[in-house]
């Protein structure tokens, strides 16, 4: 059984939250968290004891995200200002 370093347990956490953020629309906390995010990837990135397959597999997870993230946000600003 192999161990997930602290590192890499906080980014998944971190980019569960904000999963849920942006499922609920809550623009507010995907702000919040998108920092956190930011900082926890640099720290799994720069971690001693990181497990580079682990990792490489989150970072392709968090770049989808963001996919959807830029996506919701594109379909957002739309219907705000009713391009839709």
């Amino acid at each position: 059984m192999a161990v997930i370093p602290h590192s890499l347990f906080k980014l998944v956490r971190l980019r569960r939250e904000i999963t849920e953020a942006l499922q609920e629309r809550d623009w507010y906390a995907v702000e919040a968290i998108n920092g956190q995010l930011m900082a926890a990837l640099d720290q799994a990135s720069n971690s001693k004891d990181r497990n580079l397959g682990a990792l490489v597999k989150e970072v392709e997870v968090v770049v989808r995200l963001y996919r959807e993230l830029i996506a919701a946000c594109e379909s957002e600003a739309q219907f705000l200002t009713g391009d839709c």
